[in-house]
């Protein structure tokens, strides 16, 4: 990602931008924040391992703090289980469902799956082909909407 132009987009835009490099177990950059991070309305998921320089990972921190979500932390070995791979939805009568694969869902520990039971129906799908020949896994699958629906 450019940083510079990162920056450009989120003055456009009017967000703040949070910027950070995170890396997995090897070292290797990770490509895609979907890897490493979920973010719902109240929480959020995210391997804070990944992200190696300290500063940043304050800066990211103190980010969902101030927006009240709360932080649920996963391991590397949890990543490489997609659970970073998940994604809050809304039902027609504005229920929150997180959608995740079943590998992602069974790499959770009983208080991770709890505290994100507090704000969400925790939905697994088995979708272990997807995952191994695909690469990708339950929030790849998924294209949001955040429009109201017209009517016509």
């Amino acid at each position: 990602t450019e940083k510079v132009l990162f920056i450009e987009l989120c003055d456009h835009i009017n967000y703040k931008p949070v910027y950070f490099y995170s890396h997995d177990a090897n070292g290797q950059e990770i490509y895609h924040t979907n890897v490493m991070m979920c973010i719902g309305e109240r929480y959020v998921i995210v391997c804070l391992e990944s992200i190696t320089d300290a500063k940043e990972r304050k800066l990211v921190t103190d980010s969902f703090a101030r927006t009240g979500h709360q932080i649920i932390d996963i391991t590397f070995e949890q990543v490489k289980n997609y659970a970073g791979n998940m994604l809050e939805l809304k039902t027609n009568d504005d229920k929150s469902i997180l959608v995740m694969s079943q590998s992602a869902f069974d790499s959770l520990t009983p208080t991770q799956k709890s505290e994100l039971g507090k704000y969400s129906e925790l939905l697994p799908l088995p979708i272990k082909t997807i995952e191994t020949i695909g690469g990708g896994s339950a929030r790849c699958m998924i294209a949001e909407i955040f429009s109201k629906p017209k009517t016509v």
